[in-house]
């Protein structure tokens, strides 16, 4: 399933349509496996004769976990679209005061140069997933990012331009 990831995320996408296809093939993907996960389970739980299981929640449970892993896709996608469009790649370490990110990448030219960051810049936001909400969320507005450089903070004022991410609804759920 890994691969599947890695696979759509070399590609960006070409418009809401093509979007839309994809995301209902990650999810027909996903639920396909986890009812396999479920009809096996069920048989092996028949063979062993041991009380029946209550078949409404645990398809409830392999609904959840085919939607989880869905929009965990999905989330990638964006994230990958969001770094290729403003032009940044990030890595995380965890500290005793917490998780942290660090940029990694700054592409010449791009949104995020321009606005300042440079590597090894650390944001000093609650999570990743915080930072991609800000950008998501004030397209075509300037926001301030905090980061710390040269362990001085730095606020950095970021012009964000309209993204191309359909997906941005259903990322970032869980």
């Amino acid at each position: 399933m890994e691969n599947l990831s890695c696979f759509i995320l070399l590609y960006s996408l070409a418009g809401p349509y093509l979007t839309f296809i994809l995301t209902v093939l990650i999810f027909l993907f996903f639920s396909a496996v986890t009812y396999g996960v479920y009809k096996l389970t069920t048989r092996l739980i028949s063979r062993l004769k041991k009380r029946p299981v209550s078949h409404p929640m645990f398809a409830a449970v392999i609904l959840m976990i085919a939607l989880f892993l869905t929009e965990m896709t999905v989330t990638k996608i964006t994230v990958h679209q969001v770094n290729k469009q403003l032009g940044f790649e990030y890595a995380t370490t965890k500290t005793p005061d917490g998780k942290i990110f660090v940029m990694v990448s700054v592409v010449p030219g791009k949104t995020m140069d321009e606005a300042g960051f440079k590597l090894n810049d650390v944001i000093q936001l609650g999570d990743v997933k915080e930072l991609y909400k800000l950008l998501i969320d004030n397209q075509q507005h300037k926001i301030i990012i905090p980061i710390v450089r040269n362990r001085k903070e730095i606020n950095i004022w970021v012009d964000v331009p309209e993204l191309n991410v359909p997906l941005a609804r259903v990322a970032f759920l869980f």
